[in-house]
């Protein structure tokens, strides 16, 4: 804490002052930065429509490429594979178990 002379303080003990919690606040941040980069939140998984919609923009891309799509088909298959649920129709009696 800064001492008080006579009631009264020359500007220049005020800037530095100033200055110094500005410093201290910016050195309180850092710290709390550096924290916070080890404790990263993984993001959510990409939802099925996204990653259907990616889907299409792979094939447009290696299409208009005349690349081989032989590779793009077989994960087309696994992820149509792993949905396969989705795509059955329900009997009306499903919803009243």
């Amino acid at each position: 804490m800064p001492t008080v002379n006579s009631g009264k303080r020359k500007v220049e003990e005020i800037l530095d002052d100033i200055l110094q919690q500005i410093n201290d606040v910016d050195e309180e941040e850092e710290e709390g930065e550096d924290e916070g980069a080890q404790q990263q939140v993984m993001p959510a998984p990409p939802s099925r429509k996204d990653v259907l919609a990616a889907l299409s923009v792979l094939y447009a891309y290696f299409k208009n490429k005349n690349a081989d799509l032989s590779n793009l088909d077989a994960l087309a298959d696994q992820l149509f594979d792993m949905n396969a649920d989705h795509f059955v129709q329900k009997k009306i009696t499903d919803y009243f178990k």
